[in-house]
């Protein structure tokens, strides 16, 4: 047989599949990288549960949060671990300042106070860019 014949008819035809439809593998990256950002935000979490020294990931995890107009879609699990945070830090009566604190406690409870602040611009900012058949109206 003519090398021409063989060669035409031993390549492989193209599948059927939808290109549009993302491969098994780039599904597989994808999964990987969102248990990943789900550890670490996790890890990150738990830091600020154990010491105040860890306070600082409050701040990386609210740059974490990507609620920028570009943006292809806020990282929800951020919103809600830094929502645990928050909770966490009220129930505790962190976020207050008493007369008689001494003036570090105090600067550290104004710089919560806008942190908590900036999370709440956040979730403002989700809610706007959700499309209008998820939001739910409580009366």
């Amino acid at each position: 047989m003519p090398a021409s014949i063989t060669d035409s008819s031993s390549k492989k035809r193209k599948s059927g599949k939808n290109a549009s439809a993302p491969s098994s593998k780039r599904r597989a990256v994808a999964e990987d990288n969102f248990a990943e950002t789900l550890a670490t935000v996790q890890e990150l979490e738990n830091q600020i549960a154990e010491s105040r020294k860890h306070y600082n990931n409050i701040a990386t995890l609210l740059s974490m949060l990507n609620v920028e107009k570009s943006a292809e879609k806020p990282e929800l699990a951020v919103a809600v671990s830094l929502c645990r945070v928050f909770s966490r830090l009220i129930a505790g009566g962190n976020l207050t300042e008493s007369s008689r604190a001494a003036e570090n406690e105090k600067i550290v409870a104004a710089w919560l106070k806008e942190r908590c602040i900036d999370y709440q611009n956040a979730l403002v900012a989700i809610m706007r860019q959700a499309d209008a058949s998820s939001q739910v109206c409580v009366l």
